[in-house]
């Protein structure tokens, strides 16, 4: 489950402070990939599915995909969306907001 918005967003326009709170969920994609590969030394790959909690509908899927020890984006690369996608994740953006995925999204081969 990605970490709900942070508290001190709570006075933001809601479009300000959901376009926060999915940066901060691919940011703790990349960080959660690197903690794995850390602490891991025989893991070679992963399956990651990353859910937000709505109120109302329950979970839904935000960020999915297959990463690999040896896809490792370099930190040169600025754009943070940029950097999850070449980590192996899938995601949607609209203004800068994660969009739930579509189940024909989802169908991940391995």
């Amino acid at each position: 489950m990605a970490r709900p918005a942070d508290p001190w967003d709570a006075d933001l326009p809601r479009p300000t402070g959901d376009r926060h709170a999915s940066m901060q969920a691919l940011e703790d994609a990349i960080a959660l990939r690197g903690l794995l590969f850390g602490a891991l030394p025989g893991v070679n790959t992963a399956v990651f599915r990353v859910y937000r909690d709505c109120a109302g509908t329950g979970p839904e899927l935000i960020i999915e995909g297959a990463v690999a020890r040896e896809h490792s984006p370099a930190q040169s690369i600025r754009s943070l969306a940029m950097r999850a996608k070449l980590c192996g994740l899938r995601f949607g953006l609209e203004d800068g907001i994660l969009e739930a995925l579509r189940p024909e999204e989802c169908a991940m081969s391995f």
